[in-house]
């Protein structure tokens, strides 16, 4: 897809007449799996939807919230309840991406893996953690990992989610990512 706009009218048409009808956790859904789709301009990141009301505002706000590695959802979670909704009793939760890019040296290892072998394979960032399976029942993390690869000259990035809601966190992910890219 050219930008995140165009991706995002057709991946909503996509799963309403393709998605599979499931019932995780109580609650009725619509899913594609193992689904996958290509961004060609990471900086072209609006998303004009009026019934979606995307807010720039709040994505940059997300996406600085990640940089400051800090759990806390006291300040994020004034804007948007999600935050507030999965935090756990110290008003924490797990899905704060930076903590683990910066906070675990993963980030500086991809940059030099890159560096030293612009051809690798290697250049990864795990995020979803095994010990995410007991830590908080209610935010584990959606994504899996983010890979690198250096392939004509240019930095490509791919995402792996375990989930991704297509209104919401399809829409703030994909801006975060970008923005990271």
């Amino acid at each position: 897809f050219s930008n995140l706009n165009r991706a995002f009218y057709w991946v909503v048409s996509d799963v309403y007449e393709h998605g599979l009808n499931v019932e995780a956790r109580g609650t009725k859904q619509k899913e594609m799996c193992f689904y996958g789709l290509t961004l060609e301009d990471p900086t072209d990141l609006l998303i004009a939807y009026p019934s979606r009301k995307f807010n720039p505002t709040y994505a940059i706000t997300e996406w600085l919230w990640y940089l400051s590695r800090n759990r806390s959802t006291v300040n994020i979670g004034k804007m948007a309840k999600i935050w507030d909704m999965i935090k756990d009793e110290n008003e924490e939760c797990e899905s704060n991406y930076g903590e683990y890019l910066f906070s675990t040296g993963q980030w500086d290892w991809v940059i030099n893996e890159l560096t030293n072998d612009p051809d690798s394979r290697r250049a990864t960032i795990a995020i979803n953690q095994p010990y995410h399976k007991k830590a908080n029942p209610l935010d584990i993390p959606c994504t899996q990992y983010i890979q690198f690869f250096i392939r004509n000259g240019k930095l490509d990035m791919g995402v792996y989610m375990r989930s991704n809601d297509v209104i919401f966190g399809f829409c703030n992910d994909l801006f975060t990512f970008a923005l990271f890219h």
